[in-house]
């Protein structure tokens, strides 16, 4: 009778154990300050002409979020960059850029002068409990001076490097980057296996819209290991564009796979492993009535982040 009890009282603890439901959230502290150190690695292969042309990428940055106020419904931070660098190998040059970086030309070395100008800079984020970003304040009047006191350049050079600087770093891009980071978390309280879904869109060079699906694997050492899925498509084109000084439109569509480990004490991302894979082709015409021209590309990535 007794080992029939024992079992009667496990079989129970287990059900109490797997019934647990967990409420994922930030709990930050009010006056600390929270790191993160993000490197996204990717190789972009294309076909042009019957020839493959490869590059790959590496843009690595730091940032810093200061917890300026709690309230009970949100968190107001002070958010810097700490560092910002990029690599780019491409079939005829090799690229690198980073802030802290030495100018010996401030025509070749543009971009580092722009990471240097960028990088300490103070801009306001507010965020909800649940990750989702309510502002994002102060990053536009940033930007508004970087290009003050740059190398004389043409007015369509420096158009359009604003262009590149506000489609990476503009307050769009930027509240969409960081929700992509900390929008992660179940509106309602969870089981360890079950699932929840988010969608987003994410624009900088490229827009991408985002189905991911979350799953809360198992909780180990004080920190909750999530996984995601994410179907990424690019929102069909039904007219080219002029970019890059060609007329262009993509169809673009992979998947995100995803392992996310949460500190449940506070809610910050300790560690997170990405990796991308999407393939489509991109159309380009020389002129409005040239032929057009089907450039098939695939780009693999990774993202990591640390703190």
């Amino acid at each position: 009778m007794k080992n029939v009890f024992a079992v009667v009282m496990l079989f129970v603890s287990i059900l109490n154990l797997q019934a647990k439901k967990y409420d994922i959230s930030l709990h930050l502290e009010e006056g600390r300050t929270y790191v993160q150190n993000m490197v996204t690695e990717m190789t972009i292969v294309q076909e042009f002409n019957g020839q493959e042309i490869k590059i790959s990428m590496a843009i690595d940055g730091g940032m810093e979020y200061l917890v300026k106020e709690v309230t009970e419904t949100s968190y107001e931070l002070d958010v810097k960059y700490t560092s910002l660098g990029i690599k780019m190998d491409m079939p005829l040059a090799k690229m690198e850029f980073q802030s802290g970086q030495v100018i010996n030309d401030s025509i070749t070395d543009m971009m580092a002068l722009l990471f240097n100008k960028l990088v300490g800079k103070t801009f306001q984020l507010n965020l909800d409990k649940k990750g989702k970003v309510n502002s994002v304040t102060g990053i536009n009047e940033i930007l508004t001076g970087l290009l003050d006191g740059l190398p004389e350049v043409s007015e369509e050079k420096r158009m359009e490097f604003s262009e590149q600087i506000n489609s990476s770093f503009g307050e769009e891009a930027v509240t969409k980057s960081l929700e992509m980071q900390t929008a992660i978390f179940p509106d309602q309280s969870v089981n360890i296996g079950e699932t929840w879904s988010k969608e987003t869109t994410f624009k900088s060079t490229m827009v991408f819209e985002m189905n991911t699906t979350y799953v809360l694997e198992s909780i180990e050492n004080e920190v909750y290991i999530i996984t995601s899925t994410s179907n990424l498509i690019a929102p069909k084109m039904d007219k080219f564009e002029m970019k890059n000084g060609v007329f262009s439109k993509t169809e673009l569509s992979g998947t995100a796979t995803r392992k996310i480990e949460v500190i449940i004490k506070s809610g910050w991302v300790r560690a997170s492993n990405e990796n991308q894979n999407i393939s489509g082709n991109i159309f380009m015409k020389m002129t409005k009535e040239a032929d057009v021209i089907t450039v098939p590309m695939k780009i693999e990535g990774t993202t990591t982040i640390s703190n």
